[in-house]
C-alpha cells in the first residue's frame, strides 16, 4: 500500500471512516460519516483506494475541495489516498492503523464484497436515485429486538436533540395483543442496553406484515437503520430478505449495520445481550445513583480512618485472645469493602482518576490495618499463636471462592438498595481486616511464613471481590464512555492485569492447597498408626486423646529445624513405667518409618493421663 495524499492518522479516537470509487461525488454516506464524527467527537475519514497513480489527481481535487467547504475549526474532515493492488488488505490496513470504529460504503459500490472480516462495524447505504435527503433530521430504526440495531444506536444516540430517533417494532395483527406487549419489552431492552432512554422514542404498530409495516412508518423519516442479522452476512442482509424487499418498496433511505466480524467481538456481543435478558440492566439513572454511592463510600474521610483503626484493634485483640465472637465483630465495623467495590466499578468504567482513588484508600487502610496488628502484638509477646490467627495464615482455594461469591453479593447489594440488608453477611463472610491483624501479628513475633500467608489470603479477597464485582456492574449496564477511547483501553489494559494477578493467586492458592491435602493425608496416616501402637503395646482400655484436626491439641505438630514432633495425650487405667513409655515411643517410631517415608526426624513425647476405672466401664 502506497499513500499518494493525506497521511494514516493514528490517534486513538473514535472514526468513521468512508470507502470511495474512483469518481465519488459526495453522496448520503459522506453526509452520515460527517454528521457521526462531530456527534461523536470524532473524525471522518475519506478513503480513496486505487488500483493506480494515474486516478489520484482527480479524487484528489474533489476531496481536498469538500474538506475545505465542509469542515469546521475541529478538522473534523480527514482525506487519505492510497494506491493498491488488493482492495480489502489495504481497507483492512487502514482499518487497524486508523482506530476506525465505523465503516460505510454504498450498497452499489464495488467494494462491498471485499467487506467481509472486517474488524470494525460496517454500514451499508441502500436509496435510490434522487431520493437522498439534504440533511438528515429524522432517523427511525425498524428491530425485531436483536442486538444489531442496538449497536447502531449506541452511536446515534449522540446525535444532535433536533434529530429525532425512533425506534420500530412492528406487531403482526394475526398475532394478538400479547406480541404488542412483546414488541414493547424487546423495544425497552433495546433502548436500556444503548443507554438511550431518554434520547430514542419507541413505538409499536399493528400491521398484517412487518415489510408492509416498515414501509408505511417510514414516510417522512430521512434514513432508516437497520442491523444485519447475526446469522446472515452483510451481503445477505443487503441483497435479500427483509431489507432487500424495504428498499424495493421505500423512497427512505436504507442503512443496514453489521458489528465487527470476528468470533471473539460476536460471542462477546452475543452473550452482553443474552446476559440482558436474563438480569436486566440498570437504567442510566439508577448507575448514576449507584455511581454517586459507592464513590461517596469510597472516599477516604475522617469515619473511614477512625472506623479501620477501631476494627484493626477489636480484630487484632481478638486474635490475641482467640475469641470468634471479637473478631466477627470486628468484620462488622470494618469499612474496606467499600473501596474494593468501588475498584471493581472504577475498573469497569475504565475510570483511571477514580481507580486510583480507590486504591489510595484501600492501602491506606490496609497500611493502617497491619500497623495497628504489630502494635499489639508486641503488647502481648512471647504468646503461641492463637488457632484464629493460624486459620487465617494458610489460605487455599475455598477462600478463592468465598471470595469471589462475596464480591458478587456485595456489589448486587450495593447496586439494588432493596438487598442492602445482605452486606453485613457479606462482610461476616469475607476476612478483610482479620488478615491485615493477623500479619502485624506475625510481624510482631518475626514469624515471616506465617505473615505471608495471611497477606496472601487478603490478596485473594482484594483481586477476587474487585473482578466479582466488576463482573456484576458489567452484567448491569456499567461501561466506559463508547466515544471515549481512552477509558476503553485504560479499562482493557486494567481488566488484563487484575485477570493476571488473580491467575497467579489462583497458582500459589492450588499450590498451597495440594500441599493442604498431602499433609492432611500424612497426618491422618500418622494418627492411625499412632492409635494402633497405642492400642497393642497399652492394651485395650488405652485411649489417644489427641484430634489431628484440632489445632489447640494437635498429635502432629509444626516441623521445626527438620523435627517433627508428635504430642501424644494417653488415657488408661494402667500405671506405666518408663521403659513402657520408651517401648511405645519405639514402636511407634519403628511403624511409622516403615509405612510412611517421612523426610524429618521424629521427636515422640507421651502424656499419660490415669483413670480410676478402665475406658471401657467409664464409658
Amino acid at each position: 500500500m502506497h499513500i499518494i495524499s493525506g497521511q494514516l492518522p493514528t490517534e486513538n479516537m473514535w472514526r468513521v471512516m468512508v470507502l470511495l470509487e474512483q469518481d465519488s461525488a459526495p453522496t448520503l454516506s459522506w453526509q452520515l460519516a460527517h454528521q457521526l464524527a462531530q456527534a461523536n467527537s470524532g473524525a471522518f475519514l475519506l478513503t480513496a483506494v486505487l488500483e493506480n497513480e494515474a486516478d489520484a489527481a482527480a479524487i484528489q481535487a474533489r476531496l481536498h475541495a469538500y474538506k475545505a467547504a465542509h469542515d469546521d475549526d475541529s478538522n473534523t474532515i480527514e482525506i487519505l489516498i492510497v494506491v493498491s493492488k488488493n482492495l480489502q488488505t489495504a481497507v483492512r490496513e487502514i482499518v487497524v492503523e486508523a482506530h476506525v470504529k465505523l465503516l460505510l460504503t454504498e450498497a452499489d459500490s464495488r467494494t462491498n464484497s471485499n467487506l467481509n472480516n472486517m474488524p470494525c462495524t460496517v454500514g451499508a447505504l441502500r436509496y435510490k436515485t434522487g431520493m437522498a435527503p439534504e440533511r438528515i433530521e429524522k432517523i427511525l430504526l425498524p428491530t425485531s429486538g436483536g442486538p444489531g440495531t442496538a449497536h447502531a444506536l449506541t452511536f446515534l444516540k449522540n446525535l444532535p436533540r433536533r434529530v429525532e430517533i425512533r425506534a420500530l417494532y412492528i406487531s403482526r395483527t394475526d398475532q394478538g395483543l400479547n406480541e404488542e406487549a412483546l414488541g414493547r419489552s424487546r423495544l425497552e431492552q433495546m433502548v436500556t442496553y444503548a443507554d438511550a432512554e431518554d434520547r430514542c422514542e419507541t413505538k409499536v404498530a399493528r400491521y398484517i406484515s412487518p415489510i408492509e409495516g416498515i414501509v408505511q412508518q417510514a414516510k417522512g423519516f430521512d434514513l432508516m437503520v437497520m442491523g444485519a442479522s447475526r446469522e446472515s452476512s452483510i451481503d445477505q442482509a443487503l441483497f435479500g430478505n427483509v431489507v432487500n424487499s424495504v428498499v424495493r418498496r421505500t423512497n427512505t433511505p436504507v442503512l443496514v449495520v453489521r458489528q465487527a466480524r470476528s468470533r471473539t467481538n460476536e460471542a462477546l456481543s452475543n452473550l452482553d445481550w443474552q446476559l440482558q435478558r436474563v438480569v436486566p440492566r440498570l437504567t442510566q439513572k439508577e448507575r448514576e445513583a449507584t455511581y454517586v454511592k459507592i464513590r461517596t463510600n469510597a472516599r477516604p474521610d475522617l469515619d473511614y480512618f477512625v472506623l479501620i483503626t477501631l476494627s484493626a484493634a477489636i480484630a487484632s485483640l481478638g486474635l490475641i485472645a482467640n475469641s470468634t465472637a471479637v473478631v466477627i465483630g470486628a468484620m462488622l465495623v470494618a469499612p474496606l469493602m467499600s473501596p474494593i467495590i468501588a475498584a471493581g466499578l472504577s475498573l469497569i468504567l475504565g475510570d483511571m482518576r477514580f481507580l486510583r482513588r480507590s486504591l489510595g484508600a484501600a492501602v491506606t487502610g490496609v497500611l493502617i490495618a497491619i500497623l495497628v496488628g504489630l502494635l499489639n502484638g508486641w503488647i502481648n509477646p512471647g504468646n503461641d499463636m492463637t488457632s484464629e490467627v493460624m486459620a487465617r495464615t494458610a489460605p487455599n482455594l475455598l477462600d478463592l471462592g468465598i471470595a469471589i461469591f462475596s464480591g458478587l453479593a456485595g456489589a448486587f447489594a450495593l447496586a439494588y438498595p432493596d438487598a442492602l440488608g445482605a452486606l453485613p453477611g457479606v462482610s461476616i463472610a469475607v476476612a478483610l481486616v482479620p488478615p491485615l491483624s493477623s500479619i502485624g501479628i506475625a510481624l510482631s513475633d518475626g514469624d515471616w511464613r506465617r505473615a505471608l500467608g495471611a497477606l496472601l489470603l487478603f490478596a485473594t479477597n482484594f483481586v477476587a471481590i474487585t473482578l466479582a464485582s466488576a463482573l456484576v456492574f458489567f452484567v448491569f449496564g456499567f461501561r466506559p464512555n463508547p466515544i471515549d477511547i481512552q477509558q476503553r483501553r485504560a479499562q482493557a489494559r486494567s481488566t488484563r492485569l487484575a485477570l493476571f494477578l488473580l491467575a497467579l493467586i489462583t497458582l500459589a492458592l492450588g499450590a498451597a492447597t495440594v500441599s493442604l491435602i498431602q499433609e492432611r493425608g500424612r497426618n491422618a496416616q500418622i494418627e492411625a498408626t499412632v492409635r494402633e501402637q497405642v492400642t497393642a503395646i497399652m492394651g485395650d482400655d488405652a485411649r489417644l486423646m489427641n484430634d489431628v484436626d484440632d489445632p489447640n491439641d494437635p498429635l502432629v505438630d509444626e516441623v521445626e529445624n527438620g523435627i517433627l514432633p508428635l504430642n501424644l495425650v494417653v488415657r488408661s487405667s494402667r500405671t506405666l513405667s518408663t521403659r513402657q513409655i520408651e517401648t511405645l515411643q519405639t514402636a511407634i517410631y519403628d511403624a511409622l518409618a516403615s509405612e510412611i517415608a517421612l523426610e524429618e526426624a521424629l521427636q515422640i513425647s507421651v502424656v499419660h493421663i490415669r483413670t480410676s476405672v478402665p475406658e471401657e466401664s467409664a464409658e
